[in-house]
């Protein structure tokens, strides 16, 4: 059975503008196109290369290589044809984007998927300061190759602690399946450790490939 697709945009010029180029705003654009090839859709993302944080604790656990992480634009410049400027958006108005370096991007349609930030602010001793030092690793790309770096140079006994923060947070899975991944190819006599329920008095470790769980 067809179904035809959703009639978005009624005026003569049928521009949608998408900013951020993630899981979210790519999509979008995508299936903006494909559900009508006469929409100008125009994609705004600073990066040229999108690394998925998806997969990337397999990075962290040498099971997957760095560059599998790599997603560029071109399918969807060139099969799609949707305009891609890598540029960040400064501000978003009423039928405008305006871009850092003042380009105005007009719109009868916006789709707005920056994706997420830290919010460094509410994190007390831990700020951007401090990411090189200790990396978080929650967004894919240069802190996922630096975190790893650090553990492939960790000592032997070394020990690695994991600080999810307070529910309800995404991806409740992710700090688990870290410290799993992370233990599974560790240095010998190494740990890991992740706090359970956000208690600090709570948690649970991997050593050299067995497990245990403490309070």
């Amino acid at each position: 059975m067809a179904v035809a697709a959703p009639q978005l945009l009624l005026a003569a010029k049928r521009r949608v503008v998408v900013v951020g180029g993630g899981f979210g705003g790519a999509t979008a654009a995508k299936y903006l196109k494909r559900f009508d090839s006469s929409l100008e859709v125009t994609l705004v993302e600073p990066k040229r290369t999108y690394h998925t944080c998806p997969f990337s604790n397999l990075v962290l656990g040498n099971l997957k290589g760095f560059g599998e992480l790599a997603q560029h634009y071109k399918t969807l410049e060139h099969k799609y044809g949707i305009r891609v400027i890598h540029a960040r958006a400064a501000r978003v108005k009423p039928g405008v984007v305006l871009l850092e370096d003042g380009v105005k991007l007009p719109f009868e349609r916006a789709v707005v998927a920056p994706g997420i930030d830290f919010r460094f602010d509410q994190m007390a001793g831990y700020g951007e300061f401090a990411v090189e030092a200790m990396p978080h690793a929650w967004q894919a790309g240069e802190q996922t190759s630096r975190l790893r770096q650090q553990l492939a140079a960790m000592p032997e006994g070394g020990t690695v602690i994991i600080c999810p923060p307070e529910n309800p947070y995404r991806c409740p899975p992710g700090p688990y399946e870290r410290a799993s991944l992370i233990a599974q190819t560790p240095k010998p006599k190494s740990s890991s450790s992740t706090p359970r329920s956000n208690s600090p008095s709570s948690s649970f470790s991997w050593t050299a490939g067995s497990s245990t769980t403490g309070r």
